[in-house]
């Protein structure tokens, strides 16, 4: 579990049986550590958190970057960086927005015995800029939460994304400052930040060529895809049962599940397309959702979000 200073925590006591308990409330779930004592005995749990949700609507313009200005509109930071997931696979951000360009979005606040907590997703989000309106809407299934364009299904890119759940915590750049070694040098994947053991999937149909631990990138795999592209993920918690250099995977397959491991300092996976020498920036080849839910636009679930949409619009 990893603390972070002003993250809140709940303390609640109950006066008849005189058990206290302390919650800290997971990142990417809707569960919270209780560690809790009574007259008698003391533990730890894991539970899951019976949220209540109130919708807020946030909008504002652009003045400056377009994180500090969503933050000076809604101080939790989440908000802001949840914002820019949503348009980040298909925008440069910090290129195509220009001065007075507006954003809008609907965020879940989130409850706990009548306290507020965190703010939960972006439900809808809207950016409007340079005269055009651009909308994203979040597609939740069992376990994926993920950002999609009403208006396109990315067909052009031959990747899927390796995981359920896509929250950035450092895009690909030809110069960024390490969080270990503390000095500049190029990253040349996208970090995804989620929870230790999520599982992690082959982009796309391929071949084993490696898997092994390097001190930097930690347990990773590498797969060799058609037109001699190949996949790594780094950083793995663990490999997948049985998968071995050689061995086929399709579409889909689990092979590993995001961990910590090498030069870490919070889980999450690290993932990079690469073609010959030239490695790819993956946010332009590799559509924003993963395999299994490939055909989300047909389904009478997504219809009625999308309805929504145009009806709140």
């Amino acid at each position: 579990m990893h603390l972070n200073p002003h993250e809140k925590y709940l303390v609640v006591t109950d006066g008849a049986t005189k058990r206290t308990e302390a919650h800290f409330y997971l990142d990417y779930s809707d569960e919270a550590l209780v560690f809790w004592h009574d007259k008698v005995n003391s533990g730890l749990n894991r539970e899951s958190v019976d949220f209540t949700i109130i919708k807020k609507s946030v909008e504002g313009r652009v003045h400056g970057s377009l994180i500090e200005s969503i933050k000076k509109a809604i101080t939790d930071e989440w908000a802001a960086f949840r914002f820019s997931d949503a348009f980040s696979w298909d925008l440069n951000l910090g290129k195509q927005l220009i001065q007075n360009d507006t954003y809008k979005f609907i965020i879940e606040e989130k409850y706990d015995h009548g306290k507020f907590v965190k703010y939960g997703e972006i439900l809808d989000a809207e950016l409007k800029t340079r005269g055009t309106i651009l909308k994203r809407i979040l597609w939740q299934n069992n376990t994926a939460k993920v950002f999609v364009d009403p208006s396109t299904h990315f067909d052009n890119r031959p990747f899927y994304a390796p995981i359920d759940y896509l929250h950035i915590s450092s895009p690909f750049s030809r110069r960024r400052f390490h969080p270990v070694r503390h000095n500049y040098q190029p990253h040349l994947g996208v970090d995804f930040a989620l929870a230790a053991g999520s599982p992690v999937y082959a982009a796309k149909e391929g071949i084993v060529e490696e898997l092994d631990h390097h001190h930097a990138n930690g347990n990773f795999v590498m797969l060799r895809h058609e037109n001699d592209y190949l996949t790594t993920y780094n950083h793995l918690e663990r490999f997948a049962s049985g998968l071995i250099a050689g061995k086929k995977v399709a579409a889909g397959d689990i092979i590993g599940f995001v961990g910590c491991t090498g030069y870490c300092t919070s889980p999450h996976l690290d993932f990079r397309i690469r073609k010959g020498d030239y490695l790819y920036d993956p946010m332009y080849l590799t559509k924003p959702f993963p395999y299994k839910e490939r055909n989300y636009w047909e389904t009478t679930k997504f219809k009625q979000l999308l309805g929504l949409l145009t009806t709140q619009n």
